[in-house]
C-alpha cells in the first residue's frame, strides 16, 4: 500500500493531464441544456481500453433529452485470479452548467492552474473522482500489482439529477453486480485532506410543484396570483420543516432540510401576472422521518392557500430515492451505502 501511494503522490503532473482532458469534454446535462456525457464517456472509454486491466462494460440509457438520445454508463472491473470480493469507487461524468460566462475569470472548459489550485467546470464534481479512479488503474499497472481485493470503477451519466438514467439503470441491468461483502465508495464530497467520509443515510426527494391562478395585466385587473401565492407558501412552510427536523448529531447538517431551490420562467412581460408559476423543493429527511406525512403536510398548507388566493396547487416528483435500511442496533462500523 505505501508503494502504491507512494507512487501515486508523484503523479501530479498526469493528475493535471487527466483533468485537462476531461475538463475539455463538457458534458452539461440536457437538463442543464448540455448535450450530455457521450464524448466524454468515449475519452474515459478510450482510456481504460489503453490501459488494459479491466474488462469495460457499456450500459446505455435512453433519453431523448440527450442529443444521441442516449446517457452512457461505464462499468470496469478488474477481479484478480482468487478474489472474491471488489472495491467499487462510483462516479458521474456529467456536470451542471456553467452559468453566465461573465462570472468565470476564464474559460470553464480549459483548465486553469493558479498556484497548487485547478479550475475548470467538474474539476471538483466529479472529475476529482474520476481522475483518482484512473490514476489507481494506472499506478496498479505500473507497478504490476496483484491487488488482493478487485477494483471496480462506475462511470455514470445523469449523477447530478435523475439517477435513474445512471446508477439506478445499471442496478436494475445488473442487480447482482453488487455483493453483500464489496466496498463501496463514491468519491463525491470530502475535504482537502480526506479525513471526510460521508455517510448518504438521508431520504432525498426533489419535488416540482404548479401554482395555477390567472393571467392579466397587472396594472388594470385584479384575480388570482399564483407567484403571490407561491411565495406565500414558501414563507409559511418553515412550521413543517421545524415538526421533521429530527435533530441528529450523527449527521451533518444534524436535522432533515426542505429548501426552495429552483423556479421557472413563467411569463413573458414585467407588466404581466403569469397564469402559472413552477418551483422546486429540494427534501432531504433523517432516516426516521417518513417522505409521506411530510408531503401530506405541505399539501394541507397548499390547500389552504388555495382558498385564500383562489389557485391551484399541483405536486409531482421529479426525483425520489428509496428509503435506507433501518438498523435496530448502534450504526455498524463497517456499514456501507450510496
Amino acid at each position: 500500500m505505501n508503494k502504491l501511494l507512494s507512487f501515486i503522490a508523484q503523479r501530479e503532473g498526469e493528475a493535471i493531464n487527466l483533468h485537462r482532458e476531461l475538463v475539455r469534454r463538457p458534458a452539461v446535462n440536457p437538463e442543464h441544456g448540455g448535450e450530455g456525457e457521450e464524448i466524454k464517456a468515449r475519452w474515459i472509454e478510450e482510456w481504460l481500453y489503453h490501459n488494459g486491466l479491466c474488462r469495460v462494460q457499456r450500459m446505455d440509457a435512453l433519453d431523448v433529452k440527450a442529443n444521441n438520445k442516449l446517457r452512457p454508463n461505464l462499468v470496469a472491473h478488474f477481479l484478480p485470479s482468487g478474489c472474491k470480493h471488489t472495491l467499487w469507487l462510483v462516479t458521474h461524468m456529467d456536470i451542471a452548467a456553467p452559468g453566465p460566462l461573465e462570472h468565470w475569470v476564464s474559460d470553464p472548459f480549459v483548465l486553469r492552474i493558479d498556484g497548487d489550485r485547478l479550475y475548470g467546470r467538474g474539476v471538483e464534481d466529479n472529475n476529482q473522482g474520476i481522475v483518482s479512479a484512473l490514476l489507481l488503474l494506472d499506478a496498479v499497472k505500473q507497478l504490476k500489482i496483484t491487488p488482493p481485493i478487485g477494483i471496480g470503477i462506475i462511470f455514470t451519466s445523469a449523477g447530478i439529477t435523475d439517477y435513474t438514467k445512471g446508477i439506478g439503470h445499471i442496478l436494475n441491468k445488473t442487480p447482482q453486480l453488487f455483493r453483500a461483502d464489496d466496498l463501496i465508495v463514491v468519491p463525491d464530497y470530502g475535504n482537502e485532506n480526506g479525513s471526510i467520509i460521508e455517510i448518504g443515510e438521508k431520504r432525498n426527494a426533489w419535488v416540482r410543484i404548479d401554482v395555477k391562478g390567472r393571467e392579466y395585466h397587472a396594472g388594470f385587473s385584479e384575480g388570482p396570483n399564483c407567484f403571490e401565492a407561491a411565495a406565500r407558501f414558501i414563507s409559511r412552510f418553515k412550521h413543517v420543516r421545524r415538526r421533521y427536523a429530527c435533530p441528529d448529531p450523527f449527521f451533518f447538517p444534524p436535522t432533515s432540510t426542505i429548501t426552495p431551490t429552483h423556479s421557472e420562467t413563467n411569463c413573458t412581460g414585467l407588466n404581466h401576472v403569469p397564469a402559472n408559476f413552477v418551483f422546486y423543493l429540494d427534501i432531504r429527511l433523517m432516516p426516521n422521518c417518513g417522505l409521506e406525512p411530510v408531503m401530506e403536510d405541505l399539501q394541507q398548507l397548499a390547500r389552504l392557500i388555495e382558498k385564500q388566493e383562489r389557485v391551484l396547487f399541483t405536486f409531482s416528483y421529479v426525483e425520489i430515492t428509496p428509503e435506507a435500511p433501518h438498523y435496530t442496533g448502534a450504526l455498524a462500523s463497517d456499514s456501507h451505502s450510496l
